[in-house]
């Protein structure tokens, strides 16, 4: 014998043991008053199937996305995109074209989600390391570097990280665009050890932004700050990232506005 619904056993439970009660329909939903209290409850489980679909589906990818909006949608349904939040709302009940109110309860939602390389280029722009950390971070990073070719950038990784105790003197600007710094190192009681490094002024990286989704150029601007003490701090800066962040969004809205079936696209503020 199939074990009872446990919330339909509650539900006569409650109603046995309420001195008076009422059963009701609300809207086609069956309720119980209870006369005690005068609470009603509502009890959907009742219901041999649901009267609506209630949902809000998040789904991993864009294709994903894409094909449960079409496997729902009517002339009434819409998709809203934030290109700021690069995120993608659909309603599938949204307001008839009529004009006529719907409950907007079944929806689908796709958040864009960033590729590591990318929270790595992001999260660290404009962030001031030292020496050997951004080394670090260039040599960790180097396989989405374009130019300088990989072997220069891992030249100049090596050749910060072997003189992290120097002392740097100076930095200056040459005509094919690098940066050179001056050095000095001490060893001991014998006289000091002089060298130069250049490290280019500026680099290029591709990456994708979001996952599955088509790499883009980025140029990026190095930049450098000598203590008194002779230390040196580096950083990067990325050039009009929000430019590239808005033509990756706009891929992705022409994908899905080519594959809607039926409805509405806006973009909007979520």
């Amino acid at each position: 014998m199939e074990q009872e619904n446990p919330n339909i056993a509650e539900t006569c439970m409650r109603a046995g043991a309420a001195s008076k009660f009422e059963k009701l329909e609300i809207n086609g939903i069956p309720a119980f008053m209870y006369h005690k209290d005068l609470k009603i409850d509502l009890h959907k489980e009742l219901l041999e199937r649901p009267l609506r679909i209630e949902a809000n589906r998040v789904l991993g990818d864009v294709e994903s996305f894409i094909a449960y909006y079409n496997r729902f949608a009517t002339e009434d349904s819409i998709i809203e995109c934030d290109i700021d939040k690069a995120k993608f709302l659909a309603t599938i009940d949204y307001h008839k074209i009529s004009g006529q109110a719907d409950n907007r309860d079944h929806k689908a939602t796709y958040n864009c989600p960033l590729t590591e390389e990318w929270k790595n280029w992001k999260e660290n722009d404009g962030r001031e390391m030292s020496q050997v950390n951004f080394a670090r971070f260039i040599e960790q990073n180097q396989k989405t570097i374009i130019d300088p070719v990989g072997a220069d950038m891992l030249e100049m990784t090596k050749t910060l990280e072997s003189n992290k105790t120097v002392n740097f003197k100076s930095g200056t600007r040459l005509d094919n665009g690098e940066t050179q710094f001056v050095f000095e190192e001490t060893i001991s009681s014998k006289a000091g050890q002089s060298g130069k490094l250049k490290i280019p002024q500026q680099i290029t990286i591709g990456v994708r932004l979001f996952q599955n989704g088509d790499a883009y150029k980025l140029d990026a601007l190095f930049r450098y700050r000598i203590t008194g003490e002779g230390q040196l701090t580096m950083w990067y800066e990325l050039i009009e990232s929000h430019v590239t962040h808005e033509a990756a969004v706009s891929d992705i809205i022409e994908n899905v506005r080519g594959a809607m079936n039926t409805g509405l696209f806006l973009v909007a503020k979520l």
